[in-house]
């Protein structure tokens, strides 16, 4: 396996045993990782203050509670993958650890090559997560696609055109500021709006009605006489 698939990334390897984890380390950064190294005895919120990781690997040896208890306090503040390595390979351990917020459990001794291969999967699907996260506008009931370019409310998708789709998303992109009929026209088209084309008043209107908003009392699309228009939704984070 390259090294350069890991691009970098970074890894913070808890041990309850300082002595069992050399081998590791050195796999790792064989690979390319850049460790940071702790112990269960260290304060772990100062090892993600100094050098956030992308992955968190709790190495177990001397204990079979040590690890769950560790990833259920991980979990709470840190988003990425976590990885238990453990010398305990009954079901239910293996149960627990996923129940307690860990992403993926290894039991040892393992195939550093098949660890290896986890690692990335783990974190390349935590990238690709991301990445979809963020081309997404989440509002209360309401979720706009960038990427797939979908309108999705109260779970359903709504049938937007490719026009309608770029002037609902332009608007959701600037919620909660009016926007000109000018700065609709000039993001559709690249050019001014010369006041009497009336095309997005029309484009706004159909796209009210797919979303079944009412005009007189809307929730999202908001026409502001002699203004533009304002999309109402305030976003919410993930």
């Amino acid at each position: 396996m390259s090294g350069s698939l890991t691009f970098q990334k970074k890894i913070l390897l808890v041990a309850d045993n300082s002595s069992s984890s050399s081998a590791l380390i050195k796999v790792l950064n064989k690979q390319g990782f850049r460790i940071t190294f702790g112990t269960g005895s260290q304060n772990l919120q100062l090892l993600f203050e100094n050098d956030a990781p992308d992955l968190v690997i709790l190495d177990e040896t001397l204990s079979d509670t040590w690890a769950l208890e560790k990833s259920k306090d991980i979990r709470s503040n840190f988003p990425g993958p976590i990885v238990i390595l453990s010398n305990n390979h009954t079901d239910m351990h293996h149960i627990q650890s996923l129940f307690n917020g860990a992403d993926d459990f290894i039991a040892k001794p393992f195939n550093p090559i098949l660890l290896l291969a986890r690692l990335s999967t783990l974190l390349a699907r935590f990238d690709r997560e991301n990445r979809d996260k963020k081309n997404q506008l989440l509002f209360d009931g309401l979720t706009v696609d960038l990427s797939r370019r979908d309108v999705i409310i109260k779970g359903k998708r709504i049938l937007l055109t490719s026009i309608e789709f770029d002037i609902f998303s332009y608007l959701a992109k600037n919620a909660g500021r009016v926007v000109s009929r000018n700065d609709v026209h000039l993001t559709l088209y690249n050019s001014e709006h010369n006041g009497y084309d009336r095309s997005i008043d029309i484009y706004i209107s159909r796209i009210r009605q797919k979303i079944d908003d009412n005009l007189e009392e809307p929730r999202y699309l908001k026409t502001v006489r002699g203004a533009g228009y304002l999309f109402m939704g305030a976003q919410k984070d993930e």
